[in-house]
């Protein structure tokens, strides 16, 4: 009889010893897996967040530049407005690009005092600020 509980106490010594390097593996994929798992979403996060502020920033020139080349008609100025709408129409929404394009046409026009441009500043300006306002 004492051969048969020894033999039952090795056994059970043994599933034991199994179940922990067992328990132990299992754990240690699970918590890699949640690891991978919160990285990625981490990643995606800042890819996010650094798109946003890409964006905001090429919104926020645009309206910099152009309010600045409108009030002044300086040549200087008027480059730096010229870079800031190309970089903005590739990014811009349909809606927001005609606009955009109808004041560069009429800031091209000979002899334009930008009056037309001046007016429709603002209606760019409130659609520029809905679409940050949706970054939020």
């Amino acid at each position: 009889m004492n051969l048969n509980v020894k033999i039952n106490q090795n056994t059970m010594s043994t599933i034991i010893s199994v179940v922990s390097v067992t328990a132990s593996l299992i754990t240690a994929l699970v918590a890699q897996w949640h690891s991978r798992k919160m990285r990625k979403i981490d990643i995606e996060e800042s890819h996010y967040q650094d798109n946003i502020a890409f964006k905001r920033n090429l919104y926020m020139n645009y309206l910099k530049y152009t309010g600045t080349y409108l009030s002044k008609r300086d040549p200087n100025d008027k480059h730096l407005y010229q870079e800031s709408y190309y970089q903005l129409l590739g990014y811009a929404p349909q809606d927001i690009c005609s606009i955009l394009i109808e004041i560069n046409d009429d800031i091209d026009k000979k002899g334009s005092q930008c009056t037309v441009a001046k007016q429709k500043l603002p209606k760019v300006a409130s659609l520029i600020k809905r679409e940050l306002q949706s970054f939020d």
